[in-house]
């Protein structure tokens, strides 16, 4: 079995492709390729780029042959080329031989110094096959197949069968520790920890296991698509005080999926674990209080209008009683609400018909407020003039009336005895409420 190393854009403008993964090459005279070799593909700067296998080689008359001449022409060797995978900068160690010529087959003497880990490693494929994951030693590949990490292709390749193999790998066949590889922290459990590419896929670099590190979740999310060049000044550990610069809120939580959310104290578990308590709750106490302090406001009330005002405390006082009585709606009120209305219908009739037309003129010189509004009306309301006038006496009679009615006294607040079922409801609430809060 040989290995050739050819020119990628050479290799790609000769040949055509007849499937997935597979292309047939036109083989220039003189160069042996035969079934079962490896070529490689390098650009202008001598990195590898891709590989694959001859899976057959022929030959075949060109065009020549439907010209009909005589002499049939020459046969030309093709190869149908298959595998070809891509291999990511940085995935392969690189040599130190500098190739010029566009295809080179190497022997024993240029091999260590083209594929300086051909003869101690094997190259390991992506489960597509399409992709190089890295290299790994016969007895990490002897561990990996033990534990089920690695599977045998039929091409004969290695495969990783899925990503979280290779934390896998990683661990339990290379022996790295269980540290986040950003924060330098150490991980609880292989299960916590995450597959950081070194270089994001987003900006180029491969999901392979040359490209992969754990590390913490936090720390993975904080580096986002990140090129190393570009990391923040340090990763705070998980779980350290003050953690570091940048207080980031897990991702879950900022899309209301879980955690503790911004704003919202944290709940521990003694919100849900406390036993409701009995609060003694004094009713009846509270009720006397209230009304002892209604009482006193209105005291308080009373004897300032009467300092600021002496004229307006009987009025006052007379308003007070009035509006206890309504409020009471007591016979005696009533009946004297009704004597007094009495009094003064028989007192506006005797007006009416004793003083004559002209009286109003005369009780308006006598008095000047009730004069000058009788001046204002025409002689026709003389007689309504004369009934205003004979309705004071009336109306300050029922005014006094109403101010010797004594107002009625405020009954004293009944104890009521607390309910214990109803101290059991509002406990149950309160600790609901307090639960809901906590949540």
């Amino acid at each position: 079995m040989s290995v050739h190393v050819l020119l990628d854009s050479t290799f790609f403008a000769t040949s055509v492709p007849v499937a997935d993964q597979q292309r047939v090459l036109l083989v220039p005279p003189g160069k042996g390729l035969n079934v079962g070799d490896t070529i490689f593909l390098r650009n202008e700067a001598g990195d590898l780029t891709w590989v694959s296998d001859v899976l057959a080689v022929g030959e075949m008359q060109g065009c020549e042959a439907w010209l009909g001449k005589d002499e049939p022409p020459a046969a030309r060797r093709h190869a149908l080329i298959g595998y070809l995978a891509k291999i990511h900068p940085g995935t392969l160690p690189r040599g130190t031989s500098r190739l010029a010529a566009r295809w080179v087959t190497l022997n024993k003497r240029t091999l260590p110094g083209t594929l300086p880990w051909w003869d101690d490693a094997v190259m390991v494929y992506h489960s597509t096959l399409r992709l190089i994951e890295g290299l790994m030693t016969p007895e990490e590949i002897q561990q990996a197949l033990e534990r089920g990490y690695l599977n045998a292709h039929p091409s004969g390749h290695w495969v990783i069968p899925h990503g979280e193999a290779r934390k896998r790998i990683l661990v339990h066949v290379r022996g790295l520790e269980l540290v986040c590889g950003l924060c330098g922290g150490p991980i609880a459990s292989l299960e916590e920890a995450t597959q950081d590419h070194v270089i994001p896929v987003s900006q180029g670099g491969p999901d392979a296991l040359a490209n992969v590190q754990l590390a913490h979740r936090s720390c993975n999310e904080l580096k986002g698509n990140a090129l190393p060049e570009q990391y923040p000044p340090f990763f705070p550990q998980p779980g350290a005080e003050a953690a570091g610069w940048y207080g980031r809120v897990p991702r879950r939580a900022r899309n209301g999926r879980g955690g503790v959310r911004r704003g919202r104290p944290a709940v521990t578990t003694g919100a849900f674990q406390a036993q409701p308590v009995d609060v003694p709750a004094p009713v009846a106490a509270t009720l006397e209080a209230a009304a002892a302090g209604d009482g006193s406001r209105s005291a308080h009330k009373n004897g300032s209008g009467g300092k600021k005002d002496a004229k307006a405390a009987p009025a006052a006082k007379a308003a007070d009683a009035r509006e206890a009585s309504r409020a009471k709606g007591t016979p005696e009120a009533a009946a004297s609400a009704k004597t007094a209305a009495d009094e003064q219908a028989a007192a506006d009739k005797g007006a009416a018909r004793a003083k004559p037309p002209g009286a109003a003129a005369k009780a308006g010189a006598q008095d000047p407020a009730s004069g000058k509004a009788a001046a204002a009306t025409p002689p026709a309301d003389g007689a309504a003039g004369a009934d205003e006038g004979a309705a004071g006496p009336a109306a300050g009679r029922q005014k006094a009336a109403a101010e010797e009615q004594p107002a009625p006294a405020a009954k004293p607040a009944e104890a009521v005895e607390a309910d214990p079922a109803w101290l059991e409801a509002v406990q149950a609430d309160t600790l609901t409420a307090l639960q809901a809060r906590a949540r």
